[in-house]
């Protein structure tokens, strides 16, 4: 349960920068899917039952991410949000204009790691909150079912 793939790209066709730890297909379907993105949207797409790519588009880019389908949704939102952020804040539009493919690889691939591994820890410290919350509430059930025993006893 993770975010898997993430890149940022402008128009329909033009990579700029792009990270992942893993192997797969999963960049070139990602360049379809960017062939397919309308203007100023933003948007989830799910491919083989186990992989949702999401993306916004504003302004002529757009940031899309490849995550487990049982990755929590708002966490990729964010995600994407954060990293629009950061990169709005480190380029200029005359940069991002005159940017080729590739061009913020080197300098940007590390904030969206970064970013990244930030979204899936606190996804996964949120999934162990549930499962406490859960066996609290298993436990505190139990309590309450074994005192209704004692006291129907009485």
């Amino acid at each position: 349960m993770s975010i898997i793939y993430a890149m940022i790209a402008k128009n329909d066709d033009q990579v700029l920068c792009e990270f992942t730890e893993y192997k797969g297909n999963f960049e070139q379907i990602s360049r379809t899917i960017l062939r397919k993105i309308q203007k100023n949207s933003r948007g989830a797409l799910t491919y083989d039952e186990s992989y949702n790519f999401t993306y916004i588009n504003e302004n002529n880019l757009t940031y899309l991410s490849m995550s487990d389908t049982k990755f929590p949704n708002d966490y990729v939102i964010s995600f994407l949000e954060d990293i629009q952020q950061k990169f709005n804040e480190k380029y200029t539009n005359s940069q991002i204009n005159e940017a080729l493919s590739y061009s913020f690889n080197t300098e940007f691939k590390d904030s969206i790691k970064d970013s990244i591994e930030y979204y899936n820890n606190q996804a996964e410290k949120s999934k162990d909150s549930i499962n406490k919350l859960k066996e609290s509430i298993i436990e505190t059930k139990g309590a309450l079912l074994s005192s209704q025993s004692i006291l129907g006893e009485r």
